[in-house]
């Protein structure tokens, strides 16, 4: 049997947050919306807005975890999105906003699961607790959310972080590189303070739709000779060596 809990941290912008001027915003996961502001002339300020949810639903979240996912009788039962929301569905959940909740706390990633499912994310930093997480974003560049998470939400996130990409971090163990979370993005974590002042994360978001030779021709990053050096130099197995600072396009 699987033990379940669950705490929801809904994410609602301050109006200050939200000062300036709106140049886009969207909805990355289909419920949260993202608000793009520029509050000063060229800086930016990622904003993440929750859906909106009444004290009903909320108390109906609640309701279903104690009853339904408290003891899971498989872990098979919560093992991906797509399975827990058959699960939901038939325990008799219709409402959709219901079951994103459960999801995103269950099998998602919490409060920051918004910007795990914006494509136009490169990298999203966590800092440290009662600082604003940053997120590089492909149009907007090195710019900060709203999201601020307590010493104790940070240290939940970490195990969180970890636990998705199938590994445990602990005091004894409190440092894991290049683990792989589900999505297929990368993260660095890093637990309480043994090895630093305090927890703290970073993701490497990669495309869902891998660069191929011709999309990357398409753009002109390389040339049709170099890249037909590199085919021949793949077919015949010769060592290639890729090197270049972080986020300068290693990994594609």
């Amino acid at each position: 049997m699987v033990r379940m809990s669950l705490a929801v941290k809904l994410t609602r912008p301050k109006p200050e947050e939200l000062s300036g001027r709106e140049v886009e915003s969207y909805s990355p996961d289909g419920f949260a919306v993202v608000h793009i502001v520029e509050f000063k002339p060229g800086q930016f300020r990622y904003v993440v807005e929750d859906p909106p949810v009444t004290k009903a639903q909320l108390e109906a979240v609640k309701k279903i975890v104690e009853e339904e996912l408290v003891y899971v009788a498989r872990p098979s039962d919560v093992a991906s999105w797509e399975a827990l929301e058959r699960l939901l569905k038939r325990a008799g959940v219709r409402d959709e906003k219901i079951i994103y909740l459960i999801g995103r706390e269950v099998v998602g990633y919490k409060a920051l699961h918004p910007l795990m499912m914006d494509e136009k994310l490169e990298d999203i930093l966590g800092i440290g607790p009662n600082l604003p997480v940053v997120v590089l974003h492909k149009d907007y560049g090195r710019i900060p959310t709203n999201l601020v998470f307590s010493e104790r939400e940070m240290d939940e996130l970490v195990r969180t972080l970890a636990y998705r990409g199938g590994k445990t971090i602990s005091r004894f163990m409190a440092k894991l590189d290049s683990v792989i979370l589900p999505t297929g993005d990368r993260c660095r974590l890093v637990y309480r303070s043994e090895i630093s002042p305090s927890s703290n994360f970073t993701i490497r978001k990669f495309p869902r739709h891998p660069w191929t030779p011709t999309r990357i021709l398409a753009t002109g990053m390389i040339s049709p000779v170099a890249m037909a050096w590199l085919w021949l130099a793949i077919e015949y197995k010769l060592p290639v060596l890729t090197y270049g600072m972080m986020g300068s396009g290693k990994t594609s």
